[in-house]
This record gives C-alpha cells, structure tokens and sequence, in this order.
C-alpha cells in the first residue's frame, strides 16, 4: 500500500500544469503517463492494494485527462496538391483549390436547389432554412445578396464518439465555414451536427444539430477570435460516448454540450463555404480505438 501510494505521487507530481489545460487534447507528454496510470490502477484494484475511494478518485482523474480519440479515421493538410484522392473528397456545389499558403480554398457559387430533393417534407425544411438565412443576414446588417455556397465532402464512417481537428486559414468578410459530420449528402441533411464558424459583424461559433424543421442551436461563443502566432486558427471540437461535446479553439475552450438527439454513426464530412471564400489548411477525424 504505501509502495503504490508512492509510486502516485512519484508519478502525479508533474501532472498539475498539464491538469490546467484549458481545453481536452491529446498531449504528447501526458498520454504515456495516463496510459502507464490506468496500467497501474487496474493491477492495484485486481490485488487489492489501495482503498476504493482512492481507486475513485484516479479513474476520475483519467477520465478527465485521457484522450479516447487515439483511432485515425482520416487527415488531410492537402500539401500533395490534389483533393481527389487520399482521401477522396467529392465537390457537390461550388468550386475548389489547393494553395500552398492556404490549403484547400472554396470558391462559392450560387447555390444550386436544383439538386435538392422536392418532396414536401424537404420543400419546407429548406423554406425554415431560407427564413432562417434571411433573419440572420437582417440581424447582421448584412444585404439580401443571393447566397454563394460551396460544399465538398468525404464519404468515411465516423463514429458518434468522435474529435474533429480544424485548421482554418480563412474565411472572406461576411462568410462563414460549417464543419458537419453528416448521415446523408444530400440537402437538407437531416442528421446531423454542424459546427459553424463566422467572420460577420457579430464573429462567433455555433453548434447545431440539423434536424426536419431546421437547425437547433445546442451552444455558442459570440466574442471575436484571434489567430494564434501562425496566422492560424485551430478549432477542436470533441463529443464522447455521453453524447458530450466541447468546443476549443487555440486550445482553449469555448462551451460544452451534452446532446442525445443522434445516436448512430455518421458516414460524412462536410465542409461548407457560405457568402465569401474560405482557407482550410488540415482536418483531422479521430476516433476510439476499435
């Protein structure tokens, strides 16, 4: 017993400023030691070596400092120049570029309804979604421009437990990049959760979850960012199998959520372009180790 209480406290003492963090990421340094920790917690539960609260209290401890998300579904910092393969990203409105500066650039265009599906069902679901559209450009100050949207996506399984890593270079005055992990392609998706990120008057990030009747809005940070000291703008966004998600950005966190409303798996990201050309310079989609 005092071996294994040693042993903690040798193995805890640097562990205080990385306990800080601001936001949940997967640290370098402290992974190994977290891995190391539950090794040495299950041996000490198994034989009976330290007291339940204590074996309480360190479960805690890693749950809130483990990063589950050790699984590569897919990345892509399109430094190979090309979208189209490894992974293979399909343009479904809009257009699209590579630049060394920038990474993958949109070119939004008019946006095409005649794609969408015109069953009733889906014919309000878009009206809902244009009113939506028009209050926010009116609440912006912004004009009633027709909307310019560009779209791609990967078609890959993710998980509902899932991390979703953003670089975004970025975005036009009074455009908008919504980063969606999707179960369908097609407009309006009707399942799935969208992380939105402006540069209007009123700069801000909002999740929603996409339902029938429209976007429901789960949280939302409504202060101005600022790149980090490369110009860049690193959005981390992570739900587990709770159905919690947190939001960060430069490694510190925005808000949190908690939302059961999707409960299956997703087969899509989806990164869309509204209004004004965007910069995404890498993505990243991890998941739990199968």
């Amino acid at each position: 017993m005092t071996i294994f209480r040693v042993f903690l406290l040798v193995t805890l003492v640097g562990l205080p400023v990385m306990a800080h963090s601001t936001a949940p990421r997967q640290d370098s340094e402290l992974e190994p030691l977290i891995d190391e920790l539950r090794a040495l917690v299950a041996t000490a539960e198994r034989q009976n070596l330290a007291d339940p609260s204590l074996i309480a209290r360190l479960r805690a401890f890693m749950a809130k400092h483990d990063f589950p998300w050790k699984h590569s579904v897919f990345s892509d910092d399109f430094r190979d120049g090309n979208y189209t393969v490894n992974p293979a990203w399909e343009v479904l409105e809009g257009s699209y570029r590579i630049d060394s500066r920038y990474g993958l650039v949109a070119r939004p265009t008019l946006a095409n309804t005649r794609s969408r599906r015109s069953n009733s069902n889906d014919l309000a679901a878009q009206i809902f979604s244009q009113l939506l559209q028009q209050r926010k450009r009116s609440d912006s100050g912004s004009t009633n421009a027709p909307q310019t949207v560009a779209r791609i996506q990967v078609e890959q399984r993710i998980a509902n437990a899932f991390a979703v890593d953003t670089r975004v270079s970025a975005i036009g005055q009074g455009g908008e990049l919504v980063v969606s992990v999707a179960q369908s392609k097609t407009l309006p998706e009707t399942a799935a959760y969208r992380l939105t990120i402006q540069n209007t008057v009123a700069e801000g990030v909002v999740l929603t979850r996409r339902t029938p009747r429209g976007d429901l809005v789960l949280g939302s940070h409504g202060q101005a960012l600022q790149p980090n000291q490369r110009g860049y703008h690193d959005f981390q966004w992570q739900r587990d199998k709770s159905g919690h998600m947190t939001i960060a950005h430069n490694g510190t966190t925005l808000f949190s959520v908690r939302d059961n409303g999707i409960r299956n798996a997703f087969a899509h990201l989806i990164l869309e372009s509204q209004g004004a050309e965007t910069g995404v310079r890498s993505v990243r989609v991890s998941g739990a180790t199968p």
